[in-house]
């Protein structure tokens, strides 16, 4: 996911933990396929990531400054724009 894994901080299988946590369906009211995750699902892997890589490792204090931290050093720099449509 965008460079966010870096084999130190955060690695493939932590990432791997945290995308199956996010995608587990307990409500029943969205079906995400296997491998895709809805728009909310997405922000949650977000959270998740960073709690990992800045939180439990003691570089930020709370997730507001992790999920800030991972946004502007790590996936701002490197999304490409889209067109919404």
């Amino acid at each position: 996911m965008m460079g966010v894994i870096d084999g130190d901080k955060l690695q493939t299988d932590q990432f791997d933990r945290a995308f199956i946590s996010t995608n587990v369906n307990s409500h029943g009211l969205i079906k995400s396929a296997e491998r895709n995750l809805q728009r909310y699902e997405f922000v949650e892997l977000v959270v998740r990531l960073a709690r990992i890589k800045y939180v439990d490792t003691n570089i930020v204090r709370n997730t507001a400054l992790a999920i800030e931290r991972i946004l502007t050093q790590e996936i701002f720099p490197k999304a490409q724009e889209a067109d919404g449509w």
